[in-house]
């Protein structure tokens, strides 16, 4: 277990610029723009919640669609974790009016892998025993 004495003194920058370009996997069009991410705290991390049960309605995840379903995540998640955003990401309803999903996948995959650095960089790497094996929690 990483003890207090190996945490970092300041917290790391809690902010990402994100240059992005990338084309679209169904439209190919390309997308490019610049995105300011920012780590989510609870109240971000609480609307996002909100947005996702939003979004599947009265129908219990189990039931829906895995992709629907994992759509619904990303959206919320950017939703309320980036804090600047080109004009034609806030256009498309923050992505959500996208056809090519490769475009939120792409942005919420760089978004994710910052937060788990800076957690990482925060609290250290989980040590082998710290994990719980698969299925549990």
């Amino acid at each position: 277990m990483n003890q207090s004495k190996d945490l970092p003194k300041a917290l790391p920058a809690m902010e990402l610029d994100i240059n992005f370009n990338i084309e679209g996997n169904v439209t190919r069009k390309t997308y490019s723009g610049d995105f300011k991410f920012r780590i989510p705290n609870l109240k971000a991390r609480a609307q996002a919640d909100r947005k996702r049960a939003e979004l599947n309605g009265p129908i219990e995840e189990r039931f829906l669609d895995p992709t629907v379903a994992n759509f619904h995540t990303m959206i919320s998640y950017l939703r309320f974790t980036l804090v600047e955003s080109p004009k034609w990401w806030r256009d498309s309803d923050h992505g959500y009016d996208l056809y090519d999903s490769n475009v939120v996948s792409e942005l919420y995959s760089q978004c994710t892998n910052y937060e788990n650095s800076w957690m990482e960089q925060v609290w250290g790497k989980k040590e082998e025993s710290e994990v719980a094996p698969e299925g549990e929690a």
